[in-house]
Parts: structure tokens; C-alpha cells; sequence
């Protein structure tokens, strides 16, 4: 296309790549049913610095077709889901993926505690009211519940603890920006109902003249 001619040919490789691999990858899960394939997808994930997307979407489709060959590279997605930085781009895909995930036991048959921790830190970071929408909030605390329904009576009072410190940390972290923000506004507030402004000073004052003169004559 024309807007792809315009991109310097040195890194054009690096813009096209991430839009081609959810395609390429569908196809590949749909049609060979290989662990290797769902090992590249996961190790795509983070080969963004801001993350790769379109990996996370592949990979969510290989957690549902392909159950059996991503349970052995669960925990390594989680692992590489938790380094990556909270972002509105990445918000949807991953809550997606994450609620998907949530419906497959054989993805996280071999979770040991730490796991379902880095579950709720990926998730926790997208509950502030704060930085992200009424819609994807409502949705990251919809798969917490979801998978705290699928962890085993011995781990939930350490995970809900777990979640409600991570939940009210995350909170936290707006909280001075929140408060410099509505003392900001209370002030321009404050100074839009102040005193009036010179130029009507000015011509109150002109008015008044224009009377005492008036009466004079």
C-alpha cells in the first residue's frame, strides 16, 4: 500500500511483522498441531518492548485449540504477561486471554501458588478507575473472580488477601495525581468566581464619571 512505500525499508520488516503474525498463526494452529508453533507464540510476547499483541492473540486462540500443547508453556506466558507494562494497547488482549484461560484446566492444571500470584498482578494492574475505562475495569474484575472460582479451598484465603492488597496498591498509585488534579481545578474554580476583572472595574468607574458629570451640568 502506499502508506507501507512510505516507510523507511530499514524497518519496514519491524512494523509489518506484528500485523502478520495472528493470521499466520491461526492458520498454523488450525492446521498442525505442533508445540512448536505455540513455543514461538509465547516467546513472541514479549518481543515488543510494549509487548506484542497480535502474539497474545494467537496465543489465546492456541489456548483453546490446542489445550494440551500450551499446558506445558503456561507458566511461561504468565511469567512473560507479568513483565510487561500495563497498557491500554495491551488491556483487552489480555484480559481476554486471561479469562479464556480461566475455562481450560489443562492450561493451569500445574500452577503452583506463585503462578495464580502472577495471574492477579496482571490483572490487578487494569482495576484502577483512575487510568482505564468503566468497560475494561469491569472486565478485569470479572476474570479475578472468574479464576479465584478455580483455585483449591487450601490457597483462596491467601489469594483473596492477595488480591485485595494488590487491588488497593494499584489505587494508590493514582492517588496523588488524583489529588493534585481536583486541588488544581479547585483553584482555577476559585480564581473564575473571584473578584471581577480589572476591565470591569475600569468601567464602572467610567460610568460613574459620566454621571457625576451629568449632574454637574
Amino acid at each position: 500500500s502506499d502508506a507501507d512505500l512510505t516507510i523507511n525499508p530499514l524497518h519496514k520488516g519491524e512494523v509489518d511483522l506484528p500485523k502478520y503474525i495472528c493470521p499466520i498463526f491461526s492458520r498454523l494452529i488450525n492446521y498442525y498441531h505442533d508445540e512448536s508453533i505455540c513455543k514461538i507464540m509465547v516467546d513472541c510476547v514479549p518481543s515488543l518492548p510494549s509487548g506484542c499483541q497480535q502474539a497474545i492473540m494467537a496465543c489465546d486462540l492456541a489456548v483453546q485449540v490446542l489445550p494440551d500443547c500450551m499446558a506445558p508453556l503456561a507458566r511461561q506466558l504468565i511469567s512473560h504477561l507479568a513483565s510487561l507494562h500495563p497498557s491500554a494497547v495491551l488491556a483487552i488482549p489480555i484480559i481476554e486471554l486471561a479469562s479464556d484461560c480461566s475455562s481450560v484446566p489443562e492450561f493451569y492444571q500445574f500452577f503452583e501458588i506463585k503462578h495464580f500470584k502472577f495471574v492477579i498482578d496482571i490483572l490487578a494492574s487494569y482495576t484502577n478507575v483512575h487510568r482505564y475505562n468503566t468497560f475494561i475495569v469491569a472486565a478485569a474484575f470479572r476474570t479475578l473472580m472468574r479464576w479465584y472460582t478455580k483455585m483449591s479451598d487450601a490457597v483462596k484465603p491467601t489469594i483473596c488477601n492477595y488480591i485485595i492488597n494488590k487491588i488497593e496498591e494499584e489505587a494508590k498509585t493514582c492517588l496523588p495525581n488524583v489529588i493534585n488534579a481536583k486541588e488544581h481545578s479547585d483553584e482555577r474554580q476559585s480564581s473564575d468566581s473571584g473578584t471581577p476583572t480589572t476591565a470591569a472595574f475600569s468601567f464602572g468607574s467610567a460610568n460613574r464619571e459620566d454621571m457625576i458629570i451629568n449632574e454637574d451640568t
